[in-house]
């Protein structure tokens, strides 16, 4: 009987890109980072993506997740040559080890101070407001190898220095 309870959490290793890249330079890499159909993953070359737009600045300036089952290291290596050629900035490439049905996160950022006015007196303090890049994930192990993942993920991006106000 405690050999049918003792048995070990399925878990899964994760990684994701977080990267800046622009329009031109996301259609060379000829991958759409949306879903059309959130129930299921669609697939490109040798990546089966889930993964979604996250627009911060300009039209042509992005920041994106992609969180895929990769054959190889096809999307490693041209993320590094589009890095090479300056055509987009890696800003991070966490990696997660989530258990089955457990929540696991990673947050990447700073605080960025800003001055507060009290009141009348005319006295000011300085808050501080975080300015991170996250995730979190929670993987359901499937039958057949297969993997289900709830994604949330946190764009914060502020410009540095000082906001009176």
């Amino acid at each position: 009987m405690v050999s049918q309870m003792d048995l070990p959490v399925a878990q899964v290793e994760l990684a994701a890109h977080i990267v800046t890249i622009n329009e031109k330079s996301l259609r060379e890499l000829g991958v759409k980072w949306t879903l059309a159909d959130a129930t299921q993953a669609g697939s490109v070359g040798d990546v089966t993506t889930l993964s979604s737009d996250l627009s911060v600045a300009a039209a042509t300036s992005r920041v994106g997740f992609n969180i895929g089952r990769i054959n190889g290291r096809l999307l490693d290596l041209e993320l590094s040559a589009l890095e090479q050629k300056q055509q987009l900035d890696i800003i991070a490439s966490p990696r997660l080890l989530a258990s089955h049905l457990q929540p696991a996160s990673i947050k990447q950022g700073s605080e960025i101070p800003y001055q507060v006015s009290s009141g009348e007196s005319g006295a000011t303090s300085v808050e501080f407001k975080e300015a991170v890049l996250g995730m979190e994930v929670t993987p359901t192990v499937l039958q057949k190898g297969r993997i289900r993942l709830k994604v949330t993920y946190q764009p914060e991006c502020s410009r540095s220095g000082t906001t009176t106000g």
